[in-house]
């Protein structure tokens, strides 16, 4: 019986040393996309989605990317950043109303 306990335990420690990176870094993506979306309050959907999908276009670039399709490069990372502002007010708006679930 303790060996089957111990067994246990180590696999639980096991999985845990190994999920730990992946959980850790979909926090702080969450996180980031919270705090994007908070500026996009402040200055504007279109301004931000520019600003993003230009950062997104030349990093592509410099990346090696040809630059001949750079047109089409932004349309596509322009959609990319509007999806990723729409995520972050859904999960804005969700963890708004677990507080206040919380809260009352």
């Amino acid at each position: 019986m303790k060996r089957i306990i111990r067994s246990t335990v180590q696999t639980i420690g096991y999985l845990i040393k190994i999920i730990w990176p992946l959980l850790w870094t979909i926090i702080k993506t969450i996180f980031v996309y919270a705090v994007r979306t908070l500026v996009v309050m402040f200055i504007g959907m279109p301004r931000a989605c520019d600003m993003v999908a230009s950062d997104l276009v030349r990093k592509a670039i410099d990346a090696g990317f040809p630059s001949r399709y750079e047109k089409h490069l932004y349309v596509v990372c322009y959609v990319i950043a509007v999806i990723q502002f729409l995520i972050g007010w859904i999960f804005l708006s969700w963890l708004t109303l677990q507080i206040i679930d919380w809260i009352f």
